[in-house]
């Protein structure tokens, strides 16, 4: 599930749907399948087909503008048509009106879209995504750049960023690029974006945008080195080993940003039947990681960490929220907790 806490209202959503609740529990919109959330776009479509469906949603509520924002994607393997989807709430109840929008690769029309990410500051609204072609392969990550003028029910107009590589030897294609969530606000109009490589390594690329989010704003792309990572490969549950959970990936979940540095979290390899995770802290400005923690015990598997910020924004603590599974315990959900992440090691 992904979750979006505003002043009175959560929003949830999983995989096929999303419901309201108020802070105390208390159900205020029952289950709501996402075809039917986003039907005002689907029968505006020019080729929609019964077997089209909206799938890996993500939500956020944007505290500059008081709005929550819903993401679904899109896909269609009857016409070969791809979409993402974008429903700005119009205040800051989502039990009223939402404004909706709809986008595609308009540079590779013949590709559906996977691996969303998205994000919103007080400049703009922006989602990534990776292009696949039907037949298969892969063919770039894209980063769509959305004025703030979205919240207010603007046009939704924006600009449009693709076959994203590293400023690495032999430029490799960048995969799922993911904005980092502002804490606090960037100077100078700056937006952060990161990603890593999928598998294993010791570098992350921080993307900086900034300008007029939807004329022709500036993309600049600077390699960090950090930490070794390395995707866990099967991690473990009861049972026979066919049974173990396939998590051949090891690239950046969700990144957050805060008072120049961003923050993710990234899978650590220990050993067999033992994966971590760590969290960097990387200067946006100089590019150098200035802190990680590792976390890890033997026996157990942790995958999929996702970071998240709060309290003081000059020194925020850190959550990370992931999965965990050891040859006792099933897949379940866990979240380590840095009261302070300048020296807590422990959490």
């Amino acid at each position: 599930p992904v979750l979006a806490v505003g002043p009175k209202y959560i929003v949830e959503a999983i995989n096929s749907g999303s419901e309201v609740y108020t802070k105390d529990g208390g159900l205020e919109r029952s289950y709501t399948d996402l075809e039917t959330f986003f039907n005002p776009i689907i029968s505006s479509l020019p080729a929609w087909s019964a077997n089209g469906f909206v799938f890996d949603p993500r939500i956020l509520f944007s505290p500059e503008h008081q709005r929550y924002v819903l993401l679904g994607l899109a896909a269609d393997d009857i016409n070969l048509t791809s979409y993402v989807f974008i429903a700005v709430s119009a205040t800051d109840n989502p039990l009223g009106n939402w404004y909706q929008y709809y986008y595609s690769d308009w540079v590779h029309p013949a590709n559906w879209i996977d691996y969303s990410g998205l994000g919103a500051d007080s400049w703009g609204l922006y989602f990534t995504g990776q292009s696949f072609p039907w037949a298969g392969g892969f063919t770039s990550s894209l980063i769509f750049s959305i004025p703030a003028t979205i919240f207010s029910g603007g046009s939704g107009v924006g600009f449009y960023f693709f076959d994203l590589r590293w400023n690495e030897t032999g430029n490799p294609l960048v995969f799922d690029i993911q904005p980092a969530i502002p804490h606090s606000i960037a100077g100078g109009e700056e937006t952060f974006f990161v990603n890593t490589f999928t598998s294993s390594g010791n570098k992350a690329c921080i993307w900086q945008l900034t300008g007029p989010r939807d004329s022709a704003p500036i993309l600049v792309r600077n390699s960090a080195t950090v930490q070794a990572y390395a995707e866990p490969g099967l991690a473990s549950q009861p049972g026979a080993v066919a049974d173990d959970i396939e998590m051949f990936y090891a690239g950046v979940q969700n990144a957050a940003y805060s008072q120049r540095k961003v923050y993710f979290a990234l899978n650590d390899f220990v050993a067999a039947d033992t994966s971590g995770f760590y969290v960097s802290k990387v200067d946006v400005d100089t590019r150098v990681e200035n802190r990680n923690i590792t976390y890890a015990t033997g026996g157990t598997d942790y995958y999929y960490p996702n970071v998240s910020l709060c309290g003081n924004s000059l020194d925020p603590e850190v959550g990370v929220a992931m999965s965990w599974s050891s040859n006792t315990q099933y897949a379940s959900g866990a979240i380590k907790y840095y009261q302070d992440f300048t020296v807590d090691s422990s959490g």
